[in-house]
């Protein structure tokens, strides 16, 4: 056998062997959660926390309670399929079921995957942050 037969060889048993000791052990569907569900975090006066919007100090809006203990983070790009699908069929359901009690909070960023991206997600920042939190989304343009 040549040296590069036993490393790839070697190579696969050793991943076969993580694999394994990766199981453990349990049968499936026996596995529970600890602790409690979070309580329902209430908005300020007058407000919802879907339409709060601010920047982050990474250049992302964060929709919903900045303080959520809960945080979700979505890279997205506009001209991307699937994140125009994501938008268009499980976004407002996260931001119902979710982001409105104040456990979560979403915050969106920019994955910019070509010039009509880096285009689109400079425009998009010319306007005002509350604008992310319903009208402008990736996934909404171009896809």
């Amino acid at each position: 056998m040549t040296i590069s037969r036993r490393f790839l060889a070697s190579s696969i048993a050793a991943g076969l062997a993580l694999a394994l000791a990766a199981c453990n052990g349990t049968e499936e569907g026996t596995d529970t959660l600890a602790g409690e569900p979070i309580a329902a975090i209430p908005a300020p006066d007058g407000q919802q926390w879907t339409d709060m919007v601010t920047v982050t100090p990474e250049d992302g809006y964060l929709i919903g309670n900045p303080d959520a203990p809960l945080k979700l983070v979505e890279y997205a790009s506009h001209t991307c399929g699937a994140c125009a699908h994501f938008s268009a069929n499980g976004a407002p359901a996260l931001k119902k079921d979710y982001v409105s009690t104040g456990v979560v909070s979403l915050e969106l960023r920019n994955l910019v995957r070509d010039p009509i991206d880096l285009t689109i997600a400079t425009l998009v920042r010319c306007g005002q942050p509350e604008n992310h939190a319903a009208a402008v989304r990736p996934g909404m343009g171009i896809a």
